[in-house]
């Protein structure tokens, strides 16, 4: 082959490939054009792959399944073209008992991903989903995703880690948007059943540069009475720090006890409270520090290992921290009103700093009142608080007002438990007027007597000032 022959065969073959190239090319064009054609004047079914989709979500080791009814995709908008819609999703268990329904999911989706059998998600919307959640025994929430009687992997922790994951196979990885709307929760337990609900529950999640924020609504209803949760929240991976603020609106604390049904103390409290807390944590929900802001209107407190009677309170405002890798409560001022026996209000006031050290707690704190009858003292003296002082005041001292009273606290771990206060952990004054004072059984006691009383864990010393007996009539 001569040389001219080989110039002439390479320049057919290569006209050839170029045709074969161009040909593709337009062939791609024509079918890209037709495809966009066919999407722009949908929506258009894309049930055949809707088994992709559905096992793209699913996740058996975690103990669910996802089945969809039908899928569509439909044009949204030049600058984020394609759109899918899901209805009619069910959330199976292991079990086969639907745990989330979710009539309306809206997905905006990485097309060219799906066409080569991958879900790359980049927004979701749920319209008026609907879902249980399970109080598994230790007190934990979850979704009812159950092998056997508990929730499974649904926690906090592992929806951070998912929204937050750079794995190749995970469907949300460039997630942008997270919207929820409308949606109806309940939680339900093996002893209550189902006992809180909401019914138009709201959440938006946004997701830049591995940054999560969002905000929520929660509506709730317990016992027939309703309440509500708000707030927002942020989350960086980088820092693996995690802040939320939430604020609560009209909760009744027995609805707090039956969320956190290992929190005995809160058996005691029957409020209805309203406040703010915030919250800082890491990725794995481990909670550093709060502070916190509460108030209440009228309830009581009963505690008889503690208190004699119930406390009746007018309304209760505090504010503090939990800090020290929740070990220590700053309680920087507490101010409660209560209401007495005689319908009038006393005034109480209160700050400390409660730190757990092991199982023990050592109590540095400051508390006033003042205008307590003296008759109805034993309402509000612990029981536990030095014991040995109370008997004498409540069995000795009858009648008058205490127009004044401090207290000063003092324990080092472990002496809150002892049976005998020591005598430093307590330091107290009390001012009383016009009250009567017996001294020993077969005395007549000392009537209309102004005095001071001060005490300690053990000791108890009386200071008279002005005292008048009717009984002798001198001074």
């Amino acid at each position: 082959m001569t040389g001219l022959q080989k110039k002439l065969k390479f320049a057919i073959t290569r006209n050839h490939i170029l045709a074969i190239l161009g040909g593709l090319v337009s062939f791609f064009v024509m079918v890209s054009a037709a495809f966009f054609l066919w999407v722009m004047t949908g929506p258009r079914s894309i049930n055949s792959f809707t088994p992709y989709i559905e096992s793209a979500l699913s996740s058996p080791e975690n103990g669910y399944k996802v089945k969809i009814e039908n899928s569509e995709i439909e044009w949204n908008e030049w600058h984020n073209p394609f759109g899918m819609s899901a209805r009619n999703v069910e959330i199976i268990n292991n079990k086969g008992t639907v745990i989330a329904y979710f009539p309306e999911v809206l997905v905006k989706i990485y097309l060219y991903k799906l066409l080569l059998g991958k879900i790359d998600i980049k927004s979701l919307a749920f319209i008026s989903p609907n879902a249980m959640l399970i109080q598994n025994d230790d007190g934990s929430i979850a979704l009812g995703l159950n092998n056997t009687d508990g929730g499974t992997n649904s926690s906090i922790p592992a929806i951070l880690a998912l929204l937050t994951s750079e794995s190749s196979d995970n469907p949300v990885r460039h997630l942008k948007l997270l919207l929820i709307r409308h949606a109806t929760l309940s939680i339900q337990n093996k002893i209550a059943g189902i006992f809180l609900r909401s019914s138009d529950t709201s959440v938006e999640i946004t997701k830049k540069h591995g940054r999560i924020k969002g905000s929520f609504t929660v509506p709730l209803m317990f016992d027939n009475k309703t309440s509500s949760l708000s707030g927002n929240f942020s989350a960086d991976k980088k820092s693996d720090m995690v802040t939320a603020q939430i604020i609560y609106k009209d909760i009744a604390t027995s609805a707090l006890h039956a969320l956190f049904p290992t929190q005995e103390w809160l058996k005691g409290i029957h409020l209805s409270v309203s406040g703010a807390v915030r919250i800082f944590s890491n990725f794995a929900a481990d909670i550093s520090a709060t502070d916190f802001t509460l108030e209440s209107g009228q309830g009581s407190i009963e505690y008889p290992s503690v208190l004699s009677e119930p406390i009746n309170l007018q309304n209760l405002e505090m504010a503090g921290s939990v800090t020290d890798q929740m070990n220590t409560l700053n309680i920087a001022s507490a101010k409660a009103s209560l209401i007495g026996n005689d319908s009038k209000t006393i005034n109480m006031s209160l700050n400390a700093t409660i730190k757990k050290t092991g199982n023990d707690y050592a109590i540095e704190g400051h508390g006033e009142t003042a205008n307590i009858p003296v008759n109805d003292v034993h309402r509000y003296w612990p029981l536990t608080l030095s014991p040995h002082s109370r008997a004498w005041v409540t069995t000795h001292i009858s009648n008058g007002i205490i127009t004044k009273a401090d207290v000063d606290l003092h324990f080092k771990p472990g002496e809150i438990k002892f049976k005998d206060t020591p005598e430093n952990a307590i330091a107290s004054t009390i001012v009383v007027k016009n009250t009567d004072i017996k001294y020993l059984p077969k005395h007549l006691p000392v009537t209309d007597v102004n005095a001071v009383i001060k005490f300690t864990g053990i000791t108890i010393s009386r200071h008279l000032s002005e005292v008048f007996s009717k009984r002798a009539g001198s001074q």
